[in-house]
């Protein structure tokens, strides 16, 4: 899973105004770990789908693909294949988890709107580190361009 996502979900919750008591750490701890953990994994796996090809040519460390490959000794395509899948799995359970969690309905939305924005900027390559194409146009088009109504 991501490693800055169960921490950005962490300060994000008390960013939001929500205070750390005993009872809301016992929350996070129980029922909004599966909540940050499946949100997390969604993240990473978006992630190295959009990037991995590119980063793998600058020298970078192996990704969830590459990893997928050398433990079963299937193809790019195949384990592309098999992330796809895991990341179908990873948003049912994350929406599961967005209904029978505890914790505030702000906190869950946040969770998943992270998990959304990931799919959204990695969905046609890295959205982030070329920042042209399919991506950049998105966001121009929400940010930038003017709209007739």
């Amino acid at each position: 899973m991501s490693v800055g996502g169960p921490i950005a979900m962490s300060h994000a919750y008390c960013l939001s105004g929500n205070t750390l008591s005993d009872n809301s750490t016992s929350l996070l701890q129980q029922g909004g770990f599966q909540l940050v953990y499946w949100s997390s994994l969604i993240v990473r796996l978006t992630n190295d789908l959009g990037t991995s090809k590119a980063e793998m040519e600058r020298g970078d460390t192996p990704k969830s693909v590459q990893c997928s490959m050398n433990e079963s000794g299937e193809t790019e395509w195949a384990a592309i294949e098999r992330i796809r899948d895991m990341l179908s799995h990873s948003w049912k359970k994350l929406s599961e988890e967005c209904w029978r969690t505890q914790l505030s309905r702000g906190f869950a939305d946040m969770v998943l709107n992270m998990a959304r924005t990931s799919q959204c900027i990695f969905q046609h390559g890295d959205g982030i580190g070329t920042s042209n194409g399919v991506t950049k146009n998105k966001i121009t088009s929400l940010f930038v361009e003017h709209f007739s109504v």
